[in-house]
C-alpha cells in the first residue's frame, strides 16, 4: 500500500493570496457491492487505545480532560449535557422542550439535536430537532442561580413507525453517516434500524439484539454517506455484519422485527485474515468503499488491538493530511473552536469549520488534523531553533481587547 503524507502550509499575505492544494483520487465504482466483491484487508498498526467516543459508544468526541469529551457540531460544542454555542464563552445545560430537563444530545457535524425521554424499559424515546432553536434563560437550579438554555420549539419529528408507534433506542448503539443524513440505532429486542434524518423514516434492517439477559450487546455501528451500507458488530453477542439496505423489503406500518435485507457475515473473513481474531471494537466508513475497524486479536494468550482497513475495491493509497498556518488556515471568526484553543492563555482559535477539516471530511482522507494558530507567524513554523515559549501564541495580543479583532 502506498501511503501519502501531505502537510499544507497556509499563509495569508497582505495581498490576501491563499494557497490551496487539490488532490485527485480515483473514485470507486459505486455499483461494486460489499456483499459479493472480494474484500481486501490492510493492517495499519497496533494501538493501545481507541479514538475517543461518548460513553464508549459510536459518537466521536474530542478529549479535553479525563471527565470531558466534546462533540463538534455546526452550532458549537457539546459535552456532559451542556452546550457552548458559537460566539459564546460558556457552556450551559440545555433543557428539553418536552419536560424542561437536560436531556438533549448533539448530532455530530450537523445542526440537529436529539432530545429524549426515559420512558421505555430499555433505551430512550428520541425526538429530532432541526436548527436547534434555543433562547438563554436563567432559573434557580438546586438553589443556585444558574444560566440554562431552554428549547423553545417542539420537536420536528420522532423515532416511530408509520403507525405512530414509538420505537425505543439504545443510545450507546447510535452512529451517524459522515454527512449527518443517516442514523443507525438498535431498537432493543426488536431490530437494528436505519433512520433518514430528513424524513425520519425508519427502516428495520438487522437482527435484533437481546437486552435484559446476560451482557449488554453494546453494538458498534456505522453507515455510509449514501445510506446504502450499514455495519453492525458486537463483541458480547459475537456479531460482525454488513447490510445492503438497497435490497430490503417493504417496511410494514407497525415495526415488530426486521424486514428481509441482504447481508454478509464478516466474521469468517476477519478470522481468515487476522490470526487469533476476537471482535470488532469500533467501525467507521472513511469512504463508501473503505471501512476502518479497530479489532482485538489474541497471540499467545495475549490480547492485542489494531486498526485495519477493509475495502471492496482495493486499497491503493492512504492519505494523511496535516495543515499548518495562521488565522486564514485556523478559521479565525468561524467559531466552533477546538476545546483548549479559545481560553484566556490560548487564543489560537482553531476551528472545526476551517477548510483543512472540511477538506479532510469531504475527501474522506484516512486521517486529517490542523495545528494552525490565529497568532502564528511564518517563523513559528519554519525556524525550529526558537525555544518553546519565546514566541507565545497570539504574541502581543494577549489582552482581551483583541478578542473581537
Amino acid at each position: 500500500m502506498r501511503k501519502q503524507f501531505i502537510a499544507v502550509f497556509g499563509v495569508l499575505l497582505a495581498t490576501s493570496i491563499g494557497l490551496f492544494l487539490f488532490i485527485s483520487i480515483a473514485s470507486a465504482d459505486s455499483s461494486t457491492s460489499w456483499l459479493t466483491s472480494d474484500l481486501i484487508l490492510q493492517k495499519e498498526a497496533d494501538t493501545q487505545s481507541l479514538p475517543s467516543t461518548l460513553n464508549g459508544g459510536n459518537i466521536n468526541c474530542i478529549k479535553e480532560d479525563d471527565a470531558t469529551c466534546s462533540v463538534a457540531t455546526s452550532y458549537g460544542t457539546s459535552a456532559n449535557g451542556t452546550t457552548r454555542f458559537n460566539g459564546t464563552g460558556f457552556s450551559y445545560p440545555v433543557l428539553s422542550y418536552l419536560d424542561n430537563r437536560p436531556r438533549v444530545m448533539s448530532v455530530p457535524g450537523s445542526g440537529m439535536a436529539i432530545s429524549y425521554t426515559t420512558t421505555p424499559p430499555f433505551g430512550f424515546y428520541l425526538n429530532f430537532n432541526y436548527g436547534f432553536p434555543v433562547i438563554l434563560t436563567k432559573d434557580w437550579v438546586n438553589g443556585i442561580y444558574q444560566p440554562v438554555y431552554q428549547m423553545v420549539q417542539p420537536p420536528d419529528g420522532k423515532l416511530a413507525d408509520r403507525s405512530n408507534q414509538r420505537l425505543a433506542a439504545d443510545p450507546v448503539s447510535m452512529s451517524f453517516s459522515p454527512n449527518g443524513r443517516w442514523m443507525v440505532v438498535s431498537v432493543p429486542n426488536v431490530a437494528m434500524v436505519r433512520v433518514n434524518l430528513q424524513t425520519f423514516e425508519a427502516l428495520p434492517f438487522g437482527e435484533k439484539f437481546t437486552y435484559g439477559i446476560g451482557l449488554p450487546p453494546e453494538p458498534k455501528t456505522a453507515i455510509t454517506n449514501d445510506g446504502r451500507y450499514a455495519v453492525v458488530a458486537s463483541k458480547n453477542q459475537s456479531r460482525f455484519m454488513i447490510y445492503d439496505l438497497n435490497t430490503c423489503g417493504a417496511v410494514p406500518n407497525t415495526i415488530t422485527g426486521p424486514v428481509s435485507c441482504q447481508s454478509r457475515d464478516l466474521r469468517n473473513f476477519m478470522a481468515q485474515q487476522v490470526p487469533g481474531y476476537d471482535s470488532v471494537l469500533q467501525a467507521r466508513f472513511l469512504k463508501d468503499d473503505l471501512l476502518s475497524v479497530y479489532a482485538s486479536y489474541k497471540i499467545d494468550s495475549i490480547f492485542k488491538t489494531a486498526r485495519f482497513l477493509i475495502s471492496n475495491t482495493g486499497i491503493n493509497s492512504q492519505i494523511d493530511y496535516l495543515a499548518l498556518g495562521e488565522s486564514y488556515i485556523s478559521g479565525e471568526g468561524a467559531f466552533n473552536y477546538q476545546p483548549g484553543t479559545d481560553t484566556a492563555d490560548n487564543r489560537c482559535h482553531l476551528s472545526l469549520n476551517s477548510y483543512p477539516y472540511l477538506i479532510g471530511w469531504d475527501l474522506s482522507f484516512s486521517s486529517y488534523y490542523s495545528v494552525a494558530c490565529s497568532g502564528a507567524k511564518v517563523k513559528d513554523m519554519t525556524n525550529t531553533s526558537i525555544p518553546y515559549g519565546v514566541e507565545p501564541q497570539m504574541s502581543g495580543k494577549d489582552d482581551a481587547v483583541f478578542d473581537d479583532e
